[in-house]
């Protein structure tokens, strides 16, 4: 029966763009861009006739209804430039590439929060009478780039013994300014068995072993925690102008996690594929991993990224798939998975050495006597939980007993 709403508009326009030139039977040369352009906006209107201000009263009366409008402009560009040539001989058949990315983003959100409104058919944020209570309007600005080259290979023989090698070079601006450019690599075999004449004609349709190790990095976090922000203090103005203060604690050392890949693998496929079976295992040791280290209210942070030490993960999977059913133009298949995983953290930084010194020191304040504090310890999982035993609540004093490590 009010007017109240709260709405969203979402538009996004893509434009992608690719160009080939055959230079020959062999060599191909392939350009691809495309650029994302996405705008979204919110609006919230809470009526001056709500509940939610039904005890507003004189001077409060003024602050009845509220509007909420909040803007986000996202632009995104993504091109590469790949030369590549593929050519069979007799039995052999090879497939190179070498080209270079590049990517960039930009994310540009605002925000307004009015109140005020005099009744409830005037729903429009202009007829509001002021922003909130010790508000202002808000604004975020993020930038970031990513630059690449990279080199690959693909060679068969008689499509039953394949080779994958490839290289790269990458660089982000997310990094402090040493540690921008990182190279990773990656090698991988397989054998097509089922190719092979001593399988023809049996129950086997398909039957593939495969093993790959390679070098992989990760950028998966905000672009400016390498870099320490400040915030400007916008509700008090000097003779000077504003003042700003330290808003979050950038860290100019921190560079690239890289995690080292082992692979095999099974692909076995019976009568036709009917039944398939693909086991596989995975060793993966990861360096100068990246997390989130939670700080003290009293230094004025919440948290900090710092790569933390080296992990080592354990895994292994087994999918399975099965046609119950199988029509000229329909099929009916069950479908399953297993997964294990382990970790291990196998070395911690310095700094994370120090952090879980401080959580013990923390563990003894009053505030903290039975709260498990986040800790990272070489040879426990990184999702170790830490705990006190407890033997139970004194009668005396209704304090409970905790047992010392």
């Amino acid at each position: 029966t009010l007017s109240s709403f709260n709405k969203t508009a979402y538009l996004e326009v893509i434009d992608a763009f690719s160009g080939e030139w055959n230079i020959s039977d062999a060599f191909r040369l392939r350009a691809t861009a495309s650029l994302t352009k996405r705008k979204t906006s919110s609006d919230h209107f809470v009526s001056p006739l709500s509940n939610q201000f039904y005890y507003y009263s004189g001077e409060d009366i003024s602050k009845r209804g509220s509007y909420d409008y909040g803007e986000l402009d996202e632009t995104a560009f993504d091109g590469n430039l790949i030369l590549t040539f593929n050519k069979q001989i007799v039995n052999h058949f090879f497939n190179l590439a070498a080209g270079s990315n590049i990517r960039t983003s930009v994310f540009d959100y605002r925000e307004i929060n009015a109140i005020g409104f005099s009744n409830d058919r005037f729903t429009s944020i202009g007829f509001s009478k002021s922003y909130k209570e010790n508000a202002h309007p808000i604004s975020q600005y993020d930038q970031d780039r990513l630059f690449g080259a990279f080199l690959s290979g693909n060679y068969s023989f008689r499509n039953k013994y394949l080779l994958d090698v490839s290289a790269r070079l990458d660089g982000s601006s997310k990094f402090g300014k040493d540690n921008r450019v990182a190279p990773f690599w990656a090698l991988g075999i397989g054998w097509n068995i089922h190719k092979e004449d001593f399988l023809a004609n049996t129950a086997v349709s398909q039957l593939k072993l495969r093993a790959s190790t390679g070098l992989t990095g990760a950028v998966s976090f905000p672009p400016y925690l390498s870099k320490t922000m400040y915030g400007y203090f916008t509700d008090s103005w000097y003779s000077t102008g504003v003042g700003a203060g330290v808003s979050s604690y950038g860290n100019e050392d921190l560079q690239w996690q890289r995690t080292r890949n082992y692979d095999i693998g099974l692909d076995l496929g019976l009568f036709n594929d009917r039944l398939l079976i693909s086991p596989r295992y995975y060793y993966k040791l990861t360096t100068d991993l990246l997390a989130d280290i939670v700080l003290p209210p009293s230094t004025g942070f919440s948290f900090y990224k710092e790569n933390l030490g080296d992990m080592v993960n354990r895994g292994l999977e087994i999918n399975l798939k099965y046609e119950v059913l199988r029509g000229r133009n329909y099929s009916v298949s069950l479908n399953g998975n297993l997964a294990h995983n382990t970790n291990v953290i196998k070395r911690i930084s310095n700094a994370l050495t120090e952090y879980n010194k401080g959580a013990d020191n923390d563990q003894t304040k009053p505030e903290n006597v039975g709260m498990p504090l986040l800790r990272f310890k070489e040879g426990q999982s990184l999702n170790t939980i830490y705990a006190v035993r407890s033997l139970g609540i004194d009668p005396e004093n209704g304090k409970e007993l905790f047992i010392n490590r």
